[in-house]
């Protein structure tokens, strides 16, 4: 009888730790998440900002020659921001003054590479967008005080 009873527990013990097992060996297969700031869906990349580069490309009016400098442009200072966050000999105040000197730099590249018709259309959206933005944000704050 005690023998049976080793045999079962040995039997259920197998049959638990494949049941724990499997989930997890399927998850090291399964794809790897998307670390934050890269999320699909969401606000994010894949949300409210998808096709940004494309919308303004539109509204610009870029040429071929520009929209491809555009997107150069983008893939360095995306790959550049992704190094400061990465670093970790970086204070956070240091960090911060990184990635404001590079949206600067960006900002200049940009322009540089833009009609002066199409800067000051740039410079109206992002006017635009920022009114959009404080709007928003009042409303937020509206929302917080009556909730």
């Amino acid at each position: 009888m005690r023998k049976m009873n080793k045999v079962g527990l040995a039997i259920l013990g197998m049959t638990a730790l494949a049941g724990i097992s499997r989930p997890i060996l399927a998850a090291e297969d399964a794809p790897k998440t998307h670390e934050r700031g890269e999320r699909k869906g969401g606000k994010h990349n894949g949300g409210k900002h998808k096709g940004a580069g494309r919308h303004i490309a539109a509204e610009l009016n870029l040429s071929d020659a520009q929209k491809v400098q555009m997107k150069a442009i983008r893939q360095e200072s995306r790959a550049a921001r992704k190094a400061i966050k990465a670093d970790t000999t970086l204070t956070r105040e240091a960090k911060r003054a990184q990635m404001k000197e590079l949206r600067a730099s960006t900002k200049a590249k940009i322009s540089a590479i833009l009609t002066a018709e199409q800067r000051a259309k740039l410079e109206a959206l992002r006017a635009q967008h920022k009114a959009e933005r404080k709007e928003r944000r009042g409303e937020k704050r509206e929302n917080r005080k009556a909730g």
